[in-house]
């Protein structure tokens, strides 16, 4: 996402700064307030005051990743009392894992936290030490872990969500923030049309979502 709309960006004569290092609640609110001027890798519900593109800039599946020879699935909140969940502090799953693990969040034998740059890699460590029994991120994200480090992946996804889009939200504190959200919108449709989007999302095992 950061690749393509630094791209977007660049050419419409602006520079893109990311920045990392706060929670997710932090970087809403601190856009929210003008430090900001977005975020990335929004739903519309989680931030509906916001400015959002026409187009969205990648599409979202959360999953479950388990061992292979375990055949635990989800079928809803009861079915977590079975399993040890691995997450990451201030990601939102759904409504329904979010209250999950908020209640649990300091019960370690039902949820265990991992928070940083790290985090992925090490709730990776602990499904394969034995430490959590499942743990919970984006499809996308996963398979590029692996992918980045030329391994194969030894686990299972299952319970794939349904897709859901993912934008760059611009804050509403600033007036600029449609002609960003157009910029950026327009931009997309332009690199799908050159064929640089696919280029670039061949470079994380992805490929345009909007295309067979």
């Amino acid at each position: 996402m950061i690749e393509v709309a630094k791209k977007i960006f660049n050419k419409a004569g602006h520079t893109l700064v990311y920045i990392t290092g706060c929670s997710w609640e932090v970087a809403i609110e601190k856009s929210r307030n003008g430090k900001y001027n977005g975020i990335v890798g929004a739903a519309k519900g989680d931030a509906p005051d916001f400015i959002y593109p026409k187009n969205e800039i990648g599409i979202s599946q959360m999953a479950f990743l388990i061992h292979s020879i375990n055949a635990w699935k989800y079928t809803g909140i009861d079915s977590l009392s079975q399993v040890k969940l691995g997450a990451i502090t201030s990601y939102s799953y759904n409504d329904e894992i979010d209250t999950y693990i908020q209640q649990y969040k300091d019960n370690p034998a039902k949820v265990q936290l991992v928070s940083g740059n790290l985090a992925l890699y090490y709730n990776m460590q602990k499904l394969t030490r034995g430490m959590i029994t499942t743990l919970i991120d984006d499809t996308a994200v996963i398979n590029y872990y692996f992918k980045s480090r030329n391994l194969k992946n030894p686990f299972k996804f299952v319970n794939v969500d349904a897709e859901t889009k993912s934008y760059i939200a611009f804050s509403p504190y600033y007036l600029k923030s449609q002609e960003y959200a157009t910029i950026l919108s327009d931009g997309i449709d332009q690199l799908r049309q050159s064929g640089e989007l696919n280029t670039i999302m061949k470079k994380y095992g992805l490929r345009d979502w909007k295309k067979e």
